[in-house]
């Protein structure tokens, strides 16, 4: 894990007016040298802890790694234009389709 993830980790708490020990605290570890030992690489943030980081962060783990620059999660509105911007159009209309038939069934 590189410094950047706990670089994010320390800017967004800042941000957000949240300390390190109260992060350690919701992610059940000792606060004292938690993020100083993932700065020093001898030891990583386990994927579940980092889910629960950018959760509590209102991030993304993305974000995180630093695999994208977007720290905001995206809304729900923008995660659907995601799936569907690469849909075709016959896709779409199955789509509209299904959801119909089953909003009729109910």
């Amino acid at each position: 894990m590189s410094n950047i993830t706990t670089q994010r980790i320390r800017a967004l708490c800042t941000e957000q007016g949240r300390s390190l020990k109260y992060l350690c605290d919701q992610i059940g570890v000792k606060s004292r040298t938690y993020f100083q030992d993932i700065e020093k690489q001898q030891r990583q943030i386990p994927d579940d802890k980092l889910k629960i980081i950018a959760n509590i962060l209102n991030t993304t783990t993305d974000y995180l790694l630093g695999e994208t620059d977007e720290k905001n999660k995206p809304s729900l509105s923008g995660k659907l234009d995601l799936l569907l911007e690469d849909l075709s159009i016959e896709a779409l209309i199955d789509i509209k389709t299904t959801i119909e038939e089953i909003t009729l069934e109910d």
